[in-house]
């Protein structure tokens, strides 16, 4: 039968996805891909974020470690001046 379409939601592009993922539109990820050093380090920041749980698990309670050294080294001195 001529001119049937599918029911329904329409399917989703491949880029679409992708530009979703990303937060970025097509023609800035095709621009940011020109600059090779660039590319590299989005690429990695988007593997590191999405890659495995168990590291971002790791740097998430590294950052929390730092977040409380910072506060316990800052009240200290605070202490110290009063």
């Amino acid at each position: 039968m001529e001119g049937t379409r599918y029911q329904g939601k329409p399917r989703r592009q491949w880029i679409k996805n992708i530009e979703d993922w990303m937060g970025y539109k097509y023609i800035q990820l095709k621009e940011m891909s020109m600059d090779r050093e660039q590319w590299r380090k989005k690429t990695r920041e988007w593997s590191a974020a999405v890659a495995n749980p168990r590291r971002r698990k790791a740097e998430r309670d590294r950052e929390r470690d730092d977040r409380n050294v910072t506060s316990v080294l800052s009240s200290d001195y605070t202490d110290e001046n009063h």
